[in-house]
């Protein structure tokens, strides 16, 4: 095999090996006040446009406010005041946090979200050139 076949085929590995553990399952769509997404030993600022998986915590200061938007069921959630959120495939699960304000998109609406491309951690909208590679005759 050539060097472009073996990287390929490598592309081809992460790629499926992304899908199989299940991607993304939502878009932050809007931020306000002080948002952090929460992982063991680490926190971090949360920005509008960032993609979240299932799992995902996410810690709301008593004034802050966050949209998100679920990529399976179109559902789009705003959460208000102060408490956790944890991202299901399904919606939010919240932990001290009042009920959301929950309107249902059109899915495709929600398939055209989903292509967003995430954030860096810089804050810069990550972009990728896809090639193709010349097949062999």
């Amino acid at each position: 095999m050539t060097a472009r076949s073996w990287i390929f085929v490598l592309a081809a590995m992460v790629a499926a090996t992304a899908m199989a553990d299940g991607g993304d399952t939502a878009l932050v769509t809007a931020v306000q006040g002080r948002v952090t997404r929460v992982a063991p030993g680490n926190a971090q600022p949360l920005q509008a446009f960032s993609k979240l998986k299932h799992g995902d915590l996410l810690a709301l200061d008593k004034v802050a406010r966050v949209q998100v938007v679920y990529f399976d069921s179109g559902r789009q959630e705003t959460w208000s005041g102060g408490g956790q959120l944890e991202i299901t495939r399904a919606g939010g699960v919240a932990h001290g946090l009042a009920e959301p304000q929950v309107k249902t998109l059109p899915l495709v609406m929600v398939k055209q979200i989903a292509k967003t491309p995430s954030l860096d951690s810089q804050g810069r909208v990550g972009m990728m050139r896809l090639r193709s590679v010349a097949t062999a005759q």
